[in-house]
């Protein structure tokens, strides 16, 4: 199994990075404002991407459609809204529906939500799009709606998350450029703590264009600000 870091093509990405770059169709998909937006305007009960979107979303000519499974079994993309200040997004119920039509992850006033409706064991939750494009900007939050740092699987290849961020560079890298489909899969056992949501999501079609410079965690600005101090201090001594 492969799995990519954020670190481990932060220098590849920096070298390959054009400053100026122009970018064509871009499409934004906020997930956790439009799972807010739903649940707000339905007493807030959330529901399936199905519900809340008709089937499919377009962002500038840009389309998606999200489905769900439980084991290769049949299951739907569900969009939990914010929880204590924090917010969700999209997610996958594997607990099916009610017989009034509302999933059975929403929310039951009082009675929390009967379904877990993030992304977790044996859960995967498929990103089709009408033409073929690569993920600019992502962000990821855990089962508790932090930002996620925990590992992804996408099309098949390990990603680290760190503060709900993932190596785009490399993503686009692995997928051999544009393409219609994500695949995200949870990693681990049932209980490791590698739930997630897709918060927000951006993309774009553009072949000649690449997401933007890899962010250095805040470890690596420290110790490249560490650097710095040590390099300054040098030079005074030797004046």
């Amino acid at each position: 199994m492969i799995k990519k870091t954020i670190l481990g093509a932060a220098l590849l990405g920096f070298a390959s990075f054009a400053p100026g770059a122009g970018i064509a169709a871009t499409a934004s998909f906020d997930f956790a404002a439009m799972a807010d937006a739903y649940a707000g305007s339905n007493g807030g009960k959330e529901g399936s991407w199905n519900q809340v979107t008709g089937g499919t979303a377009t962002d500038n000519g840009i389309t998606l459609k999200a489905t769900g499974s439980y084991f290769g079994s049949d299951a739907h993309a569900f969009l939990d809204s914010t929880f204590g200040g924090r917010p969700a997004g999209l997610g996958v119920c594997s607990s099916g529906f009610w017989p009034s039509g509302v999933s059975r992850c929403s929310s039951v006033p009082g009675g929390g939500e009967p379904g877990d409706d993030n992304i977790t064991f044996g859960e995967t939750l498929t990103l089709i799009f009408d033409k073929a494009v690569f993920i600019s900007d992502i962000v990821l939050r855990d089962a508790k709606h932090y930002m996620l740092d925990g590992d992804v699987m996408i099309n098949g290849t390990v990603y680290s998350a760190v503060n709900g961020l993932i190596n785009l560079w490399t993503l686009k890298s692995d997928n051999g450029g544009l393409v219609t489909e994500f695949v995200f899969d949870y990693v681990g056992s049932a209980a490791d703590g590698n739930q997630f949501y897709i918060s927000s999501l951006t993309v774009n079609d553009d072949p000649n264009d690449n997401p933007p410079p890899v962010p250095l965690p805040a470890g690596g600005l420290l110790l490249l600000g560490g650097l710095a101090g040590l390099g300054a201090l040098k030079r005074k001594r030797k004046a």
